[in-house]
């Protein structure tokens, strides 16, 4: 029950922070097209971001070893 009701509050945070901004992208640039230009930008991130991580992942490990893994998280 515990682990429902942090789920819950997770997505809750999440949804609202992707709303936010939203919001204040369209706020800042209302006049021309140009939000909907960068929230496409976001979007594609957001697709590609599967397939990069572990490709980038890959090469780390094979030539650093694993654990450079998380020194990289770390320092991202």
């Amino acid at each position: 029950m515990l682990f429902m009701l942090g789920r819950f509050l997770q997505g809750v945070g999440v949804s609202g922070i992707m709303v936010a901004g939203f919001a204040a992208l369209h706020e800042v640039y209302e006049q021309d097209n140009q939000g909907t230009k960068i929230l496409g930008y976001v979007g594609l991130c957001t697709a590609l971001s599967p397939l990069a991580g572990p490709l980038i992942g890959g090469y780390i490990a094979a030539y650093f070893g694993w654990k450079m893994n998380f020194y990289a998280v770390t320092l991202i």
